[in-house]
């Protein structure tokens, strides 16, 4: 890469995250090229040079995203049905890290989206990975992969939605234990925790 190179995606990185705080807590209908620019310390004419305008920062980002998102869907299959559980949490955090400015913004307003995208990702390569999957069982996957992706997205969406309601170490052990023994148990140890849990309703 030239430093020509480096200096154009230093810029393009400057002017999307200029943007992504203006989004954080304004509609995008409200955000104009000259917030954008002020706030990232270049002139309108760098900005057309890269988008045509202030929606076009958006697409651009959550089709960044959406690639990334298929290329750990493979990831993200081994973690599932092989590896350990904190395994998917790692993919996850080290994906939510290398994108902090503009991820939670984009869950937290774009939310069902991402999920369906990241259950299509997974699908994916697991049609491949395993051919002989009938189209039932292919359907019953699609079923618990939407309710997996739609509860974690659920829960990262709302975390960041009231900064951090719970403390980051926390995060990831609930989910680990809400993925592997079922939202109701918890339910109930927290509302009755001497009473025995019942597999019945």
């Amino acid at each position: 890469m030239t430093k020509n190179d480096t200096r154009r995606l230093k810029t393009q990185q400057a002017l999307t995250n200029a943007f992504f705080e203006l989004y954080a807590t304004n509609n995008i209908e409200r955000i104009t090229v000259n917030d954008i620019v002020r706030r990232a310390g270049y002139n309108r004419s760098t900005f057309y040079a890269y988008y045509r305008d202030v929606y076009e920062v958006l697409e651009k980002a959550e089709d960044e995203l959406l690639d990334l998102v298929e290329k750990v869907g493979s990831e993200l299959l081994y973690s599932l049905t092989q590896a350990s559980l904190d395994q998917e949490f790692i993919v996850l955090f080290s994906f939510i890290k290398e994108h902090e400015l503009s991820f939670p913004t984009i869950i937290r307003k774009h939310g069902f989206s991402f999920t369906s995208k990241l259950r299509d990702a997974v699908l994916r390569a697991c049609e491949d990975q395993y051919p002989e999957l009938s189209e039932n069982d292919i359907q019953v996957l699609d079923q618990c992969l939407i309710y997996h992706f739609s509860s974690l997205v659920g829960m990262f969406s709302h975390w960041f939605e009231n900064q951090g309601c719970i403390p980051v170490d926390q995060v990831f052990p609930l989910i680990k234990e809400l993925s592997l023994k079922g939202v109701i148990p918890k339910l109930r140890n927290l509302t009755h925790p001497l009473d025995p849990v019942s597999d019945t309703a």
